[in-house]
């Protein structure tokens, strides 16, 4: 039995992999594949299973096996034996033999396919190019939201810090001046009783009553 190509079976594992199915899976008929995000799966995926996180690279690998870009607005590829559940089948895929054929032997229908093929691998590459930059200014837009998210808590955070300071220093002037007020009594009632005009007065008692200051007990 001819051995399976090392990109063949690295394939198989990544697309079938549940754990990143929100960035390749399997389309529902199982007969193909789709890339959801190429931007994630380039930098998350690609370097799992080989040297690179290159898409186009990988694109071109695809080619060289002969699989086909089945939708022209999604990264659906597929290939008549890379089928799920039939990992078996994938010893059929070979890749093709490169041709080296000099332009002077080339008729004129030849030409045109190698033009058209030329085309559409060029038309791919922008397709990628797009979605590419589209990824990007998304990322970046959704950074931008995030500054503006932490600016806004951290103004949120320094007023509550101001407003808190302002309520200590509330209570603490409050209690020093309630603090203050009855010293200033108790002096006041100890200078009373004890000045010449009643210290004849046995016992001398001040009893306030109805008093607008709070008595603590300290």
């Amino acid at each position: 039995m001819k051995p399976i190509a090392p990109f063949l079976n690295k394939l198989y594992e990544l697309v079938s992999d549940a754990f990143t199915d929100d960035l390749v899976s399997w389309e529902k008929n199982g007969q193909s594949f789709i890339v959801h995000k190429p931007t994630e799966f380039s930098f998350v995926v690609l370097p799992h299973y080989f040297k690179h996180n290159n898409f186009s690279s990988f694109i071109r690998q695809l080619n060289q096996y002969g699989f086909h870009k089945l939708h022209p607005d999604e990264w659906i590829f597929g290939h008549e034996f890379f089928r799920w559940g039939q990992r078996d089948k994938l010893n059929n895929i070979t890749r093709k033999k490169k041709k080296f054929i000099k332009n002077y032997n080339l008729n004129s229908n030849d030409k045109e396919n190698y033009q058209k093929k030329i085309e559409a691998e060029v038309d791919l590459l922008k397709r990628y190019k797009h979605t590419l930059t589209k990824d990007i200014l998304d990322v970046c837009r959704r950074q931008e939201k995030f500054l503006l998210n932490q600016k806004y808590l951290e103004s949120i955070q320094k007023k509550l810090e101001i407003e808190v300071n302002h309520l200590k220093s509330f209570i603490f002037g409050y209690f020093s001046r309630v603090i203050l007020s009855e010293r200033e009594f108790e002096a006041q009632s100890n200078y009373f009783c004890n000045s010449k005009h009643i210290s004849t007065i046995p016992h001398c008692k001040i009893k306030v009553f109805n008093s607008s200051v709070p008595r603590l007990n300290y």
